[in-house]
């Protein structure tokens, strides 16, 4: 943190990445006494930093959760207190370390409450605190939307109700109905979601409010690049079109699909610093203003973090938009992810003559990096790449004005592999924090998909960018609707009749979820969407 001080982590499951690269978010205090707890459990992990406020003097109750399976591991062969007995000497504790306890059981919270409240001097029950404050977020109509409040602690019993304001689904007193637990999921969200949303956690001293959580509901532009993304049904987009300055820290990349919010880094650039992302006139499937992400090679912290926990795939598709500003060095990240033994979508350690490197991958336990694409991204230009993973190939696609389609394949098996973890956009931590494998230049529209996108899908969403996008196939479902009458839905259009199919075809005034009077021998519709 801004201290210098590392957040508390754990080792466990035979030193896996999933178990040592979690990002826990509990930095204890400098200077004062903490106490803290790591509690093992088969289908998670928790990790407890308590300590009391040296400004209020009220105790602060944090924990975070690693919700992945936990095998059975071998412990206190050779402990040691204070250190890692590794060949590392900055891996020696600097501090005080006292009351040190080992229990061959899972703890609850509130025998760890017991125990903190012993050492401090406090009496009768703790108020509920929230270390984890409900998020706020940005997607797409349809989507299922999940907020939650994490880090709950204080004293037994807990009770949880969550409340709204904005319109929608609102009973007395802002209490949403049913809304009962730490987290709270709306299925098929609409835009009358949209709104702000709070947790009151109450226990037996009392009801504690969590901050603030806004819902922001939209649809994508019809006919648009983002409409053919989302019709594709992606695991992640972030459109990379914020504008709030990146160097204040913290500010949000939103992912529209699935809610695996981003964050730029301190050093990256974007709409605030005026990059420009691709743009109507030149590519018509994009707004007529519209920015995007800006990374600097040899730049620290320039790019965006993103994560979406320890997930395998087998079929996996990651596309974007991107727009070097110059030559790019070898090994430059565009979607890199080391939180697992590597893998993600960047640039090889071949260049043309203008000192463009290839496009390159890396899966397969991080031995695919050598492979030779000879696909080369032109300089100062908007192209669309993508890379695909299937079990028996791996296909990278490179797509712009100048050179047309342009695809490449490495036809050797590829295995299931961890992803999601710690992603870098525009960089590979492999590179270390100084930039090293920062990629130089501008990127828009980042989209993960949890399948092989076949060539005829990765090319109409190249081809949606030019703003040549096929008009979306329509269907029209007639239901019984009770003695002589039937039901008409359809997606989109206007509905047309007629008594014979060859025509004539008029049109209707009717709106889709319409009943009609069966009162002809036949009737045709069909729906013509222009």
């Amino acid at each position: 943190n801004a201290n210098g001080v590392a957040e508390l982590g754990y080792v466990w499951n035979s030193n896996s990445p999933a178990a040592a690269g979690f990002n826990s978010g509990l930095y204890p205090p400098l200077n004062q006494w903490s106490f803290v707890a790591l509690v093992v459990q088969t289908n998670q992990a928790t990790l407890y930093l308590y300590y009391i406020d040296p400004i209020t003097s009220q105790p602060v109750l944090n924990s975070a959760v690693n919700p992945i399976l936990h095998s059975n591991e071998m412990f206190n062969v050779a402990g040691t207190i204070g250190t890692d007995p590794v060949a590392y000497t900055a891996r020696v504790f600097n501090g005080y370390i006292d009351d040190v306890a080992v229990f061959n059981s899972a703890m609850t919270g509130d025998q760890l409450l017991a125990q903190f409240s012993k050492g401090v001097g406090l009496s009768g029950p703790v108020a509920a605190t929230i270390g984890g404050q409900p998020q706020s977020i940005t997607t797409y109509a349809g989507n299922t939307v999940k907020i939650a409040a994490t880090g709950i602690n204080g004293s037994s019993p807990f009770t949880y109700q969550w409340q709204f304001a904005g319109g929608g689904n609102v009973t007395d007193g802002g209490n949403i109905s049913g809304a009962q637990t730490p987290t709270l999921t709306i299925t098929g969200a609409s835009t009358t979601n949209s709104g702000t949303y709070k947790l009151v956690v109450t226990n037996p001293v009392g009801p504690t409010s969590s901050s603030n959580a806004v819902v922001n509901i939209v649809s994508p532009v019809a006919n648009s690049y983002e409409s053919v993304v989302a019709g594709l049904n992606p695991f992640a987009f972030w459109k990379l079109n914020e504008t709030s300055d990146p160097s204040v820290g913290g500010v949000v990349a939103w992912d529209y699909m699935g809610g695996h919010t981003g964050t730029y880094q301190v050093g990256a650039l974007n709409g605030f610093n005026g990059i420009v992302g691709p743009e109507a006139p030149a590519l018509p499937g994009f707004p007529a203003s519209y920015t995007a992400l800006g990374t600097v090679s040899n730049t620290a912290n320039s790019y965006v973090t993103a994560s979406a926990g320890n997930l395998i795939a087998t079929n996996l598709t990651y596309a974007m938009w991107i727009k070097p500003s110059g030559p790019v060095e070898n090994w430059a990240g565009l979607l890199m992810d080391r939180g697992g033994a590597g893998e993600g979508l960047g640039f090889g350690g071949t260049v043309d003559g203008t000192g463009m490197s290839e496009l390159g991958y890396t899966w397969n336990a991080n031995s695919t990096w050598s492979w030779n694409s000879s696909l080369y991204p032109p300089a100062n230009q908007w192209s669309f790449v993508a890379m695909v993973i299937e079990p028996t190939k791996a296909t990278l696609y490179l797509m712009n004005s100048s050179g047309g389609i342009q695809s490449a394949t490495n036809a050797v098996a590829q295995d299931s592999e961890t992803f999601g973890v710690a992603w870098h956009i525009g960089d590979d931590a492999q590179g270390g924090t100084t930039g090293g494998r920062t990629f130089p230049g501008s990127i828009s529209d980042v989209a993960v998909f949890l399948s092989a996108l076949s060539p005829s899908q990765v090319t109409a969403l190249y081809n949606a960018g030019l703003g040549n996008v096929a008009p979306p196939p329509v269907t029209i479902n007639i239901a019984p609707a009770g003695p002589g009458k039937v039901t008409l839905t359809w997606s989109q259009g206007t509905l047309l009749q007629a008594t014979n199919l060859a025509g004539p075809w008029t049109s209707t005034s009717l709106t889709s979820g319409s009943t009609v009077e069966t009162t002809n021998s036949s009737t045709f519709f069909k729906v013509q969407v222009q």
